[in-house]
């Protein structure tokens, strides 16, 4: 997680970098969807496999968010470090206002106006980022 996040700061921090992204995002996320509704009515008369997978993202991004919910929390709790508890349950609050970002607008909106670069989150999750990897690491080494 400390080398994603190494990578893409210059996402969190740039609008400018955030927009190019989205937009190309927004394009390919468009196509795959056209794709995918006609292969589903040209197979099965409607657009039932779009409807799966939709639901499918949805309980992966899910699966996901409380899989980074538990690490921060065992984390926090089993170093026994009140800076790592501490910085876990930052964490986690973090994790959770991300979620409530992700699920705040359509998921699959290909309309770049339902979209919004959240300049003080971003900004906010990277300090904390660079603050509690390296000790958690360091930790775990120790």
């Amino acid at each position: 997680m400390l080398l994603k996040r190494i990578i893409h700061t210059q996402d969190a921090l740039s609008y400018r970098v955030w927009e190019n992204k989205l937009v190309e995002n927004l394009k390919k996320l468009e196509e795959t969807k056209k794709e995918i509704k006609v292969k589903s009515i040209e197979s099965f008369g409607t657009t039932i496999i779009w409807d799966v997978a939709y639901i499918c993202c949805i309980i992966f991004m899910i699966v996901i968010y409380v899989l980074y919910i538990t690490v921060y929390s065992l984390t926090g709790t089993k170093l026994g470090c009140l800076y790592l508890l501490v910085m876990s349950a930052i964490q986690i609050i973090l994790t959770l206002y991300g979620m409530k970002i992700s699920f705040g607008n359509e998921l699959f909106s290909t309309n770049i106006e339902n979209y919004k670069f959240h300049r003080i989150y971003n900004f906010i999750n990277v300090i904390v980022d660079y603050m509690y990897y390296p000790v958690a690491i360091w930790m775990l080494l120790r």
